[in-house]
């Protein structure tokens, strides 16, 4: 079914709206769009003149006449959530989940028996609300004690020199008033004003909403504090030097098999999400990771998605015409829309009769 409509396409990216919109028969009248390599593909591909731009949205004073108003507007990636314990199509890299299909650092480096488990044990144990605020806490040696009496300080520095680990400097000790000399920022004044009985917990200070709306770097800032004398280092704890699921381990965040019928929303900073060509047939579980690790981690037998690829993961035509350099089209790319879902919307109000006056006879 198709319709007689026009369309005003805001924060218009490269055009994935005006796609789905055109299948239809809906018309653009007007788009706007700020980032200059999105508004050359978006005019060279739908052959339209500059001036139909009506540039940062923020500016305009008045929209032209139109039926339906569509917004491409700004959004983070999605997430990487979950325990990931079912029998995937795609390994993820990470220290901060556990599954069949996880593969950790402790995996990748050289480690012993002893070192695995005492980063499983970290790994179980840091969300747990009694080690701290956030969703995952670092701990303490004598925390580590406290879940197996045999961790020494030593098995733990050798994780830090492994980079599987990284010390933090988790609490502070306000030592006077005036410390070193020299005047406070209104900031510094702020960290110390948020002190219990004189001890500053940076975890704490992370979850404090005047902080968070004045946007304070609060390391940096107990940093300086430290260096003019103002407060000392009372405890030093552990956590995984990796601690962001979606950046991955060393360059990877995941690979996908074959068998794989899904993907990943694509992001305009191009993840670190590869595929492979290599299939796997495993009778269990153990077998599936330890394949997997051996024919095809280890033998590097996987790569990024082409171009091609992320214009049909995207649901863009393979002809639609893009910068040559990888940084620029995933960009591109990966701030679009995905179109079969915009189709899917758009067919939706077409179909309601959402523009009946308009149908063509």
């Amino acid at each position: 079914m198709k319709s007689n409509f026009t369309t005003i396409d805001l924060f218009a990216g490269i055009g994935g709206f005006r796609l789905a919109i055109e299948k239809f028969g809906g018309q653009t009248v007007a788009f706007s769009e700020i980032n200059t390599d999105a508004i050359n593909t978006y005019i060279e591909n739908f052959s339209v003149c500059p001036s139909v731009n009506l540039g940062d949205i923020t500016k305009i004073k008045q929209l032209p006449q139109h039926d339906l108003l569509v917004a491409g507007v700004p959004c983070q990636s999605w997430s990487i959530a979950g325990r990931n314990l079912g029998f995937n199509d795609y390994f993820l890299f990470n220290d901060l989940r556990n599954g069949h299909t996880t593969i950790h650092s402790w995996d990748i480096i050289e480690t012993t028996e002893r070192q695995k488990e005492i980063c499983l044990l970290l790994l179980r144990n840091r969300r747990k609300k009694t080690f701290g605020p956030l969703d995952g806490n670092p701990l303490s040696l004598e925390q580590f004690q406290s879940l197996d009496k045999g961790i020494c300080e030593q098995e733990l520095e050798e994780l830090v020199g492994l980079d599987i680990l990284k010390k933090e400097k988790y609490a502070f000790a306000i030592l006077s008033e005036t410390g070193g000399g020299g005047a406070l920022t209104e900031d510094e004044k702020l960290i110390l004003s948020k002190h219990r009985k004189g001890v500053i917990t940076p975890d704490e200070l992370v979850c404090d909403r005047e902080i968070k709306v004045r946007r304070i770097d609060v390391s940096e800032t107990l940093n300086g504090l430290e260096e003019i004398g103002f407060v000392e280092c009372l405890e030093i704890r552990y956590d995984f030097r990796f601690t962001k699921i979606s950046t991955g381990l060393f360059g990877i965040c995941r690979i996908f098999l074959p068998s794989s019928n899904i993907f990943p929303t694509l992001v305009a900073s191009d993840s670190n999400d590869y595929i492979t060509p290599v299939s796997i047939v495993a009778k269990n579980a153990d077998d599936y990771r330890r394949d997997f690790m051996e024919h095809i981690f280890k033998q590097e037998r996987y790569r990024k998605i082409s171009k091609t690829e992320a214009l049909r993961i995207q649901g863009l035509p393979v002809n639609f015409l893009l910068p040559e350099a990888r940084n620029r089209w995933m960009k591109l790319i990966g701030n679009s829309v995905a179109v079969p879902v915009i189709e899917k919307l758009i067919g939706a109000i077409v179909e309601v009769g959402a523009f009946d006056e308009h149908i063509v006879g």
